[in-house]
């Protein structure tokens, strides 16, 4: 497994659940380290950043029959930056999702029950609302954050 973001928190979060860790803010081609760490090529790549940059070369990442799974659509006209005959040649399986089906959440509760996932949740005041929003500006978030409304 293999997790691609940037910053120090993010490396702890990602080897913490047993991937490696590229920082794409630290190498001269993502492409090429990726290539080089999975030996040719991801099998399957998960894009669930909002950053448009996130999608340009995600495809170029996959091994021969990989597949691409793209969860959200980011803000602006984002397009994948991978020419057509690369996708046809590759045999390349492309997916788009905006959120999880019913199925697939049923399936992720299920994995975290037996233990199989193990989510990074913090539970925050409200009230610090503003100070999360600016971490989530500067993508120091691990995991995710759910905000507690009641005072309980």
């Amino acid at each position: 497994m293999l997790g691609i973001d940037t910053g120090d928190t993010k490396k702890e979060y990602i080897e913490s659940l047993g991937a490696h860790f590229i920082d794409f803010a630290k190498v001269s081609n993502l492409v090429e380290e990726v290539k080089a760490i999975t030996n040719g090529g991801a099998h399957a790549a998960v894009v669930t950043s909002g950053h448009p940059q996130a999608f340009t070369s995600a495809a170029d990442m996959l091994r021969i029959n990989g597949a691409l799974c793209m969860v959200g659509i980011p803000p602006g006209d984002v397009h994948l930056g991978t020419p057509i005959a690369t996708i046809v040649i590759k045999g390349l399986r492309i997916y788009g999702n905006l959120v999880g089906s019913m199925k697939e959440t049923l399936e992720a509760v299920r994995l975290v029950s037996e233990g199989k996932v193990q989510p990074h949740v913090q539970v925050r005041q409200f009230r610090e609302l503003p100070q999360i929003y600016d971490m989530l500006e500067r993508g120091d978030i691990p995991g995710r954050i759910v905000l507690q409304m009641s005072r309980e």
